[in-house]
């Protein structure tokens, strides 16, 4: 398989990710996603190139392949699709305009900057996984870059440590940081630049989402009254919008806060 086959079927591959999310108003078509070129950057390789959704908006689509040896000629770019059955490959942040690949054939776990964390345990047994940006540790441990928006209990910042090759983790250190979830009925980008003002002022940022969905770090200084006035506000105003905590409530209790800010 050449580039730009491998483009092509990309291409097919994210727009089918992207609808089973719901997300049918982001469409990248099958002659929308151009060949990549090779970019090194900080230890890590990439396959990066272009895709144009279909009102010209334009997007930067980055393959992770690793670290900084491998050889593009060896590269077997069929083994960097991910298949119908695979999940949980595919970041994307429509504010700064790029999504990432990260190949499940590449095992994100062996590279420096990624790994895949447990989400929850899939009808057939097998892990539902979500890949993450981190810092590499002493020790076996990991600081989270950027907040999840599928892993639950945890934001950026935080320490962790592997329990298993699922991904399930134990938080070693808290970074004190609160992950909030924005989902919306339609698509967010109307309402994403008001919103990154919200939470700036707030002391946070956006750490990335997609089409209908977005996700913010801020830190828990903000007091979490002030961040529920200031969603509770969106959502008052905005009835396509909910949101929610992703690490003060613990998962297996709703009703019960994990107090890791007292």
């Amino acid at each position: 398989m050449d580039l730009e086959e491998f483009s092509q079927r990309l291409g097919w591959r994210v727009s089918s990710e992207l609808h089973q999310f719901g997300d049918k108003s982001f469409h990248i078509g099958l002659d929308d996603f151009f060949p990549p070129s090779i970019v090194r950057e900080e230890g890590q390789t990439y396959a990066e190139g272009r895709a144009i959704e279909f009102d010209g908006t334009e997007y930067t689509y980055r393959v992770l392949l690793g670290d900084s040896t491998v050889c593009v000629e060896e590269i077997d770019w069929a083994a960097l699709l991910p298949t119908q059955e695979d999940t949980e490959w595919l970041r994307v942040n429509l504010k700064e305009g790029w999504f990432e690949i990260v190949p499940p054939a590449g095992d994100p776990r062996r590279s420096p900057g990624h790994l895949l964390l447990f989400v929850h345990e899939r009808e057939d047994g097998t892990p539902q996984q979500e890949p993450v940006h981190v810092e590499r540790l002493e020790g076996g441990l990991v600081r989270l870059l950027y907040s999840p928006g599928w892993v639950d209990s945890v934001a950026a910042g935080d320490i962790l440590r592997l329990l298993d090759d699922d991904g399930r983790f134990e938080v070693v250190e808290r970074s004190g940081n609160v992950a909030v979830v924005v989902f919306s009925e339609y698509a967010i980008a109307p309402h994403l630049d008001a919103i990154a003002q919200d939470v700036t002022r707030l002391g946070g940022r956006i750490d990335g989402g997609l089409e209908r969905s977005l996700v913010a770090t801020i830190p828990i200084s903000a007091t979490l009254e002030t961040i529920e006035r200031v969603f509770d506000r969106w959502v008052a105003e905005q009835p396509d919008l909910v949101w929610w905590y992703n690490n003060i409530y613990d998962p297996e209790d709703p009703d019960r806060t994990l107090d890791w800010w007292l």
